[in-house]
């Protein structure tokens, strides 16, 4: 998972069959991009001087803000995304 600016948020695997499958998605993001996480939600914002801060959950994780992103599938070499949005 990354942003639609392309800072990846979020990686991970899951094992797939032929036919439908299915895996949980959860909307944390890894503690290494919160930097730069951070520093894109503050360019982006319409007040530079209010500061974008997070704080961990009660779960020890980062959640993702309101915005868009994108989440990317590859296999075989192969790879499709799909958009998505936080309200």
């Amino acid at each position: 998972m990354k942003t639609k600016d392309g800072i990846i948020l979020n990686t991970g695997q899951t094992d797939c069959a032929k036919g439908l499958n299915s895996f949980t998605f959860v909307l944390d993001f890894q503690e290494t991009a919160l930097k730069r996480y951070q520093k894109a939600l503050q360019d982006a914002q319409k007040d530079p001087k209010k500061p974008v801060e997070f704080a961990k959950s009660d779960t020890g994780k980062y959640y993702l803000q309101k915005g868009s992103y994108v989440l990317e599938m590859q296999k075989d070499g192969k790879t499709v995304s799909g958009n998505f949005t936080i309200e």
